[in-house]
């Protein structure tokens, strides 16, 4: 194919003609419905890079190349023939290095060369439906999280509003562990809207469990806990109508890669907030294909961070890349079957525990608030799990890596734990052992729809 503008080398060409000439061709394109600009263009790299043959990158850039070649096409003749053709093999380029990442993990100059070409491919407009993430959602989808907003309750400790929670029924609540370290029931208040109008109740629970191991030490292995009350007649008969309302489900599939998720959670005495537009980035439990998609995109971020930070110094770029690409590694711990991992790691101080990472914008207090699916409108939206923490409110981030974050406790891992749990663990009556098992009997009813 003869073009004359797209020949020359690099498109990033300093020649003000041959820009004027890109100019006029994506003005041209444009009118047809095939957008693009010159700033986007500059980012792709058109001069061919070395590699040997036969290698893994030999036919990462073949395909890069025939995806270049596709957009010089749907440039010039801009029919939607062209266009699909163009955006199919962007989407095998994409494939392609996913494909050849576990050979190119090792090699930091394959590994650059392959992530330039993928961000140039990345920054183009055309391509935001291959590359991005989905961001509208049934407007059914929004009625459910403000059905479900009226689960949220706050905690209140020692008059101190400190945490989130979910209202599982109308009696019980669930939060994270860690919010009631060295506290028993009688020192906590469960703040519920039980009218909706923003005037909160504080009601005492009489029940704590479990009691221990489960996030009121650093070093649990796991982070909920549960809050029974017992509501008079009248509190009784709303919250039976808010779970009549907005019925919930906790989910049992596990949330996959970049899948969107909402936080719902009380922070201090404000309202109950919407912590939207977030997305799983890091799923508990993966399979070896998911995997595989997930390293190579980690590892790519962490190319790109390794070359900003360090454009001078390629040895402190690898010490950086391999740091954190061998923590993020460890952190999906292979499983007996040999094909499944699980996202098994512990945090600053605490000890290892089950989580999976998301990128919402939350605050000191939504600890024990419920985590969302959202993305189906053919069904109600689901608990994914109990938000556990993340950055500090206003950190500056001087560094940032893999692991920072947002994370949460699965709710399978939370189900499963309970199903062994001792029902008369700090029991003080047989009531109480009534209303715990009536609480795992029902955790399994919501867990298998």
């Amino acid at each position: 194919m003869n073009v004359p503008y797209l020949n020359e080398g690099d498109v990033a060409a300093t020649d003000l003609s041959l820009s004027a000439k890109y100019a006029v061709a994506a003005l041209r394109a444009r009118s047809a419905g095939f957008v693009t600009q010159l700033s986007e263009m500059q980012r792709l790299t058109i001069k061919p890079a070395a590699a040997p043959v036969g290698s893994p990158l030999a036919s990462f850039l073949r395909q890069y190349d025939q995806t270049v070649q596709m957009m010089v096409m749907a440039l010039v003749t801009p029919s939607i023939e062209n266009q699909n053709i163009f955006k199919l093999q962007a989407r095998l380029t994409k494939q392609q290095f996913v494909e050849i990442w576990p050979s190119i993990r090792n090699d930091p100059r394959a590994r650059s060369i392959a992530v330039r070409r993928l961000d140039g491919l990345m920054a183009q407009s055309s391509l935001k439906a291959i590359y991005g993430l989905p961001s509208n959602f049934d407007p059914s989808v929004y009625r459910g999280i403000y059905l479900q907003s009226r689960r949220t309750v706050g905690l209140r400790l020692k008059g101190n509003a400190r945490c989130s929670g979910l209202l599982l029924s109308s009696e019980w609540v669930m939060t994270a562990g860690h919010c009631l370290q060295n506290q028993d029931e009688q020192s906590v208040r469960i703040l519920i809207d039980i009218r909706g109008n923003g005037d909160l109740s504080a009601i005492t629970p009489d029940d704590l469990w479990p009691r221990s191991g489960t996030g009121e030490a650093d070093q649990d292995t796991i982070d909920f806990a549960f809050l029974h009350f017992t509501p008079d007649a009248g509190t009784k008969a709303i919250l039976d109508g808010i779970d009549s309302d907005a019925p919930l489900c906790l989910e049992r599939s596990d949330i996959g890669y970049q899948e969107p998720v909402i936080v719902i959670a009380y922070q201090g005495d404000s309202p109950v907030k919407v912590y939207d537009n977030a997305y799983i980035w890091f799923p508990f439990r993966v399979g070896s294909n998911q995997f595989k998609e997930l390293s190579a995109d980690t590892g790519a971020k962490l190319q790109r961070l390794a070359e900003a930070w360090y454009p001078d110094s390629p040895t402190s770029q690898e010490h950086f890349f391999e740091e954190d690409m061998s923590s993020f590694e460890k952190a999906y711990v292979l499983m007996p079957d040999g094909v499944t991992r699980e996202y098994r790691t512990a945090r600053s101080y605490l000890g290892t525990r089950p989580y999976f990472g998301m990128d919402t914008d939350t605050f000191h207090g939504n600890s024990g608030a419920p985590v969302y699916t959202r993305e189906d409108p053919n069904r109600a939206v689901c608990v994914a799990g109990v938000f556990d923490g993340g950055q500090a409110d206003s950190e500056k981030i001087v560094a940032g890596t893999w692991a920072e974050h947002e994370f949460a406790i699965p709710i399978s891992e939370i189900v499963t734990y309970v199903s062994s749990a001792d029902l008369n663990a700090a029991r003080k009556n047989d009531r109480q052992i009534a209303s715990r098992q009536a609480l795992v009997t029902l955790l399994h009813s919501l867990w298998i729809q």
